[in-house]
């Protein structure tokens, strides 16, 4: 039996009323935070890793400015003691902080087969500090080496 429009009437007289219950709408919230709660749980990793990947691109850049610096002195001034003058540090902003990269050289001489001449080999080792996905401090490194050599 049909009573004012869409309404029907329950055993009782209790009109009958379309919608949601209280508890189909607090079990839709509790699914649609555990959405949200995912949401934000990946966003922040992957801005942790955009991070890690920026902090590893100024590493990379600091060592091959270094290549660079090697590669175009004269060969003439070169040795062994030659990086005397080179920085042991290098402090860069990244994402607006301060980062310091930390530079370890080491050269070897390599005679050629005539003897009059020589190949130096230089090796550059950046490092630096960065928070890891557990936020624990964690060194990373990069390692870069070039020849550099006289042409006869």
């Amino acid at each position: 039996m049909r009573l004012n429009g869409n309404k029907e009437r329950l055993p009782g007289g209790v009109a009958k009323r379309g919608g949601f219950t209280l508890v189909e709408v607090m079990v839709s919230m509790v699914v649609l935070a555990l959405g949200l709660l995912a949401s934000v749980i990946g966003i922040i990793a992957a801005l942790n890793h955009t991070m890690l990947n920026d902090l590893r691109a100024q590493g990379i850049e600091v060592a091959q400015e270094l290549v660079e610096r090697v590669q175009n002195e004269p060969f003439k001034t070169f040795d062994t003691n030659h990086f005397t003058d080179f920085p042991t540090s290098v402090t860069r902003a990244v994402r607006n902080q301060s980062v310091t990269y930390n530079i370890v050289y080491s050269s070897a001489r390599y005679p050629t087969t005539g003897g009059t001449h020589a190949i130096y080999s230089v090796k550059f080792v950046v490092s630096w500090n960065a928070m890891n996905d557990n936020h624990i401090f964690q060194p990373f490194s990069y390692t870069l080496q070039t020849q550099v050599g006289q042409d006869q």
